[in-house]
């Protein structure tokens, strides 16, 4: 067995310009068929989806009331505090977005200040910069719930109507 392995290495190594040939038209042969295979692939054409009737064209009631309450209104949408800072901000612009940010900061540290003033007895300025936070915000949810709360701590602080002591209207 060892004696036919010699010979047949003999034999390949005299014909090793052969071997070397074969081997590398062998390689040669399955590149190019991979680089065909690749340039003549076509992508599946996926199917066109199916076509049945959309029973709710809206996600739940709550959107179809908002936008049955846009449509029927008679003023212009852009006034709705909801709605201008969709018009006021272009996510496309990077200085429109900027000025946002700083907007939203400025904000921020206003309601920070407006709940330090708050928490330390001073209703007054904390009354004022709440409203100076929703008159760029109106839709602030903190500004407007501490402008509530310090409405309801004033309510809570006056003495009662002279008539409403005696009983009548």
């Amino acid at each position: 067995m060892k004696e036919k392995l010699e010979i047949l290495g003999r034999k390949l190594l005299k014909n090793i310009r052969i071997v070397a040939i074969v081997f590398f038209a062998v390689h040669l042969a399955v590149a190019f068929f991979l680089s065909s295979s690749e340039t003549n692939f076509q992508e599946p054409v996926a199917p066109p989806p199916p076509q049945k009737p959309l029973n709710n064209k809206f996600p739940s009631e709550n959107h179809d009331l908002l936008l049955s309450n846009y449509v029927n209104q008679t003023k212009d949408i852009s006034e709705d505090p909801k709605v201008s800072r969709l018009i006021r901000v272009n996510m496309f612009d990077d200085k429109s977005v900027a000025s946002e940010m700083e907007l939203e900061a400025a904000v921020r540290d206003d309601f920070v200040r407006a709940q330090q003033a708050y928490s330390e007895g001073r209703a007054d300025e904390a009354e004022r910069l709440v409203d100076a936070i929703l008159q760029r915000n109106p839709t602030h949810r903190g500004s407007n719930e501490l402008k509530k709360r310090i409405e309801a701590d004033r309510a809570a602080a006056l003495p009662p109507a002279e008539g409403a002591a005696e009983g009548t209207p």
